[in-house]
């Protein structure tokens, strides 16, 4: 049976590795880790835009360096020094729900254009459970992330519910954009 893919946050990729939080954004811009950034919100006027990483990519990752370490590989590497993160990680892995498959990821500005809604709607819409999404781990920020991870399909499947409730003249509040 094939592993699942899961899309990761930048801190729970840099705790499945055993590596320092801003490792996965170099590692990625390297080329050496699968991930890919989220089209940025609109409303803020920052520049920063926020990045998902596979969750297959960062266990190759590991499993590489296991190889490394053990001398197999020909070359041994310093000690990574993050390692204590790596098994909270794995169970929080576990237990993480919904999980979201890398490939299904999108952000919050993808998801309000596929639904035809504003930004600040999408998080309210994955509150109410209308739409599948987590806020991704960082124990760093007292209140979460301020980026979403939501599922492309679930958000086709409420635009679709939408529509016929629309079309049906049975939804209530404003239209929504076309």
């Amino acid at each position: 049976m094939a592993k699942k893919d899961y899309a990761l946050g930048s801190y729970e990729a840099a705790a499945l590795m055993g590596v320092h939080f801003t490792r996965p954004g170099r590692m990625f811009d390297a080329g050496v880790l699968t991930g890919r950034l989220l089209d940025p919100v609109a409303a803020t006027k920052s520049d920063r835009s926020f990045a998902i990483f596979s969750s297959l990519s960062c266990q190759e990752n590991f499993a590489d360096y296991e190889i490394a370490q053990a001398g197999k590989a020909g070359r041994t590497y310093r000690p990574r020094a993050w390692l204590d993160d790596r098994p909270a990680m794995l169970k929080r892995l576990a237990a993480m729900t919904p999980k979201i498959d890398y490939d299904d990821a999108i952000g919050t500005a993808e998801a309000a254009k596929l639904l035809g809604v504003h930004i600040s709607l999408v998080p309210r819409l994955v509150t109410q459970g209308k739409i599948c999404g987590r806020v991704p781990w960082n124990p760093r920020h007292s209140g979460g992330s301020r980026g979403l991870i939501i599922s492309r399909r679930s958000c086709e499947a409420n635009r679709r519910e939408v529509a016929a409730a629309e079309k049906a003249g049975k939804k209530r509040g404003k239209a929504r954009y076309a």
